[in-house]
C-alpha cells in the first residue's frame, strides 16, 4: 500500500507537469489572440506555468525519493520576519513597475510575491514546532504543500462544480414549482439574453434574489464549499500517516501547510482580478487568506490524527471546527457581496449610507474572523507540543 501512495504521487506529479505544459502553448495562442493587457495575460500565463509545472515536479520528485528509499533532510526555513519583510519590499516593487517601461517583470513578482505568505506562515509554525522537538523534513514540506496547491485544488474544484450545477439544477426546477414559476423563469431568460444586462444588472439581480436563492447560495458558500475544500486538502493527513507514524503536532503541521499551498493557488490567479490598472490590493487581500486556510486545514489534521486513533468525538470537533472557521470566512465574504448588490444603483441618500454601514460592519467581522483564525494557530501550535511533551514524559516515566 505504502507504495502504491508513493508511485502514485509521482505519476500525478509528472501527469500534472506535463499536461501543464502541454495546454500553456494553446493558452497562450488564445491569450495573444483575445488582445487583451499583456502584463495580464502574461501573469496569468506564467502563474499556470509555474504552478502546475513547479509544483507538480517537485511533487514527482518528492514521491521518487521516497519510493527510493532515500533520507528526507530536515526542514530548514528562513525566520519569518526575513520573509515578511521581503514580502513587503517585492510588493511595492511590483506596484511601482506596474506603471513603468518595467511592468514586463511583474509576472514574475507576482508569483514570488503569491509564494512567500505561506512561507511566512509555515516558517512561523514550523521553526517554533521543530524547536520544541517535533521532526519537519522538506520532503513533508514539498508533499504537503504541493499537494494543497495542485492537488487538493483540482478534486475541490471538479467537487464545487458538480455541487454547484446540481443545486442550481435542483433550484431552477424547484422555481418552476412554485406559483407563477414558468413566467418567472420565461422573464429571466429574457434578461440574460438581453444586452442591456451588461449594462444595468440591476433587473437580473431583483429577478433571481429570492429568498430560497440567496439560502441555497448560502448553503453552497457556508457549508459545501468549505467542507469539500477542508476535507480534500487535509487528505495528505491520512495519507502521510501510512506511510510511517505520524504525531498529534506532525499532523498539525501537515495540514497547515496544505492549506497554506491551497491559499498559493488562489492568490496566483485571484490576486490578478484587478489588472491592468491595480494589482497590490487584490494580492494584498489575498495574502491574508493564507491564516484562513492554515488554521482550518490545521484543524481537520488534527482531526485525522483523532480519527486514526479512533477518537470520533475529537475528530467530529475539531473537523467541525475548522469546517466552520472557513464557512464563517466565506459567509462573511458573501455577506460583503450581498450588501454591495443589495444597493446596486443607487447614488447618494440613504442607500449609499446604508451600503457604507453594511460594508464597514463585514470588513470588521472579516478582520475579527482572521484574528480569531490567527489565534487558533497559535493556540494549537502550543497545545500540540504541550501534549507531546507529555507524551513524552509519560513515555520516560
Amino acid at each position: 500500500m505504502a507504495n502504491i501512495i508513493r508511485g502514485g504521487t509521482v505519476v500525478y506529479g509528472i501527469a500534472v507537469a506535463l499536461l501543464t505544459a502541454l495546454f500553456a502553448v494553446p493558452l497562450a495562442i488564445l491569450m495573444a489572440a483575445g488582445g487583451g493587457p499583456f502584463v495580464a495575460s502574461a501573469a496569468m500565463l506564467l502563474s499556470f506555468v509555474a504552478l502546475g509545472v513547479g509544483m507538480g515536479a517537485a511533487l514527482a520528485w518528492a514521491g521518487w525519493r521516497s519510493y527510493s528509499g532515500k533520507p528526507a533532510p530536515s526542514l530548514h526555513l528562513p525566520p519569518a520576519w526575513a520573509l515578511l519583510i521581503a514580502f513587503f519590499a517585492i510588493l511595492a516593487i511590483g506596484a511601482i513597475v506596474l506603471f513603468t517601461p518595467l511592468a514586463f517583470i511583474l509576472p514574475l513578482v507576482h508569483i514570488v510575491v503569491c509564494l512567500l505568505p505561506p512561507l511566512i506562515l509555515i516558517a512561523a509554525v514550523a521553526r517554533y514546532l521543530q524547536r520544541n522537538g517535533v521532526s519537519l523534513t522538506r520532503r513533508d514540506l514539498t508533499t504537503q504543500f504541493a499537494f494543497g496547491a495542485v492537488g487538493a485544488t483540482a478534486i475541490a474544484i471538479m467537487l464545487e462544480m458538480l455541487a454547484a450545477g446540481t443545486a442550481m439544477t435542483v433550484g431552477l426546477f424547484g422555481v418552476t414549482l412554485l406559483p407563477g414559476g414558468i413566467e418567472k423563469m420565461q422573464a429571466l431568460s429574457e434578461i440574460v439574453q438581453s444586452p442591456a444586462v451588461m449594462v444595468s444588472p440591476e433587473r437580473l439581480l431583483e429577478t433571481i434574489f429570492t429568498p430560497a436563492l440567496v439560502v441555497g447560495l448560502g448553503l453552497l458558500v457556508a457549508v459545501a464549499t468549505p467542507m469539500i475544500e477542508e476535507v480534500i486538502k487535509s487528505l495528505g493527513v491520512p495519507l502521510a500517516a501510512s506511510l510511517r507514524p505520524v504525531s498529534r503536532a506532525q499532523a498539525f503541521a501537515f495540514g497547515l501547510i496544505a492549506g497554506a499551498g491551497f491559499s498559493l493557488t488562489e492568490a496566483l490567479f485571484y490576486g490578478l482580478a484587478g489588472l491592468p490598472h491595480e494589482w497590490a490590493m487584490p494580492v494584498l487581500t489575498r495574502a491574508a487568506t493564507v491564516v484562513i486556510h492554515g488554521a482550518a486545514t490545521g484543524l481537520l489534521g488534527i482531526a485525522w490524527y483523532e480519527a486514526l486513533h479512533r477518537r470520533t468525538w475529537r475528530f467530529v470537533a475539531y473537523a467541525v471546527a475548522g469546517i466552520g472557521l472557513h464557512g464563517l470566512w466565506n459567509t462573511l465574504g458573501g455577506m460583503l457581496a450581498l450588501a454591495s448588490f443589495s444597493v446596486m444603483g443607487q447614488s447618494g441618500g440613504p442607500g449609499e449610507a446604508i451600503s457604507a454601514g453594511l460594508n464597514a460592519a463585514v470588513i470588521f467581522l472579516l478582520v475579527a474572523t482572521w484574528c480569531l483564525a490567527l489565534g487558533v494557530i497559535i493556540w494549537q501550535a502550543r497545545q500540540v507540543v504541550r501534549l507531546s511533551a507529555q507524551v513524552v514524559d509519560t513515555i520516560a516515566g
